[in-house]
């Protein structure tokens, strides 16, 4: 799947307002992130053993990598399917992207506010569904 560039400019753009290249805001993403899946899902809490500020930053800094390649799709889905790979030893079951898509859709929502339109949660969605699929293997 390949999305346009207007798909690709919005979602670079709206990344960018959520968690502008600032470690405070990363952590702070992170952590409300983490809140809520955790609250969401405990069950996922001890497949995660690495402090949350760091964990915050990885997680900030692969969804960084993966929306500035978004128009490269061929890299985009190596690179993400071999992470997604990596993620199978750490334990993460296909029906944890779901979990984590709500969670990352609902932190977006809460930070954008009015700006999180209903295209942007399209392209959103969209987008992440696309991660989630290139990660368990199914493109």
């Amino acid at each position: 799947m390949a999305f346009t560039s207007s798909h690709v400019a919005l979602i670079r753009r709206t990344f960018e307002e959520l968690i502008p290249h600032d470690l405070e805001m990363e952590v702070f993403f992170g952590d409300i992130f983490y809140q809520r899946l955790f609250a969401q899902h405990p069950e996922l809490k001890p497949l995660f053993h690495t402090d949350i500020a760091e964990q915050a930053h990885r997680l900030v800094t692969m969804l960084r990598w993966m929306v500035e390649h978004l128009s490269s799709i061929d890299e985009f889905q190596t690179e993400v399917k071999a992470l997604g790979e990596r993620h199978v030893k750490y334990g993460i079951l296909p029906e944890h992207y779901n979990h984590v898509g709500e969670a990352l859709i609902w932190v977006f929502q809460q930070t954008l506010g009015e700006d999180f339109t209903e295209e942007v949660a399209t392209a959103w969605k969209e987008t992440f569904l696309l991660i989630s699929e290139t990660m368990r293997g199914e493109k």
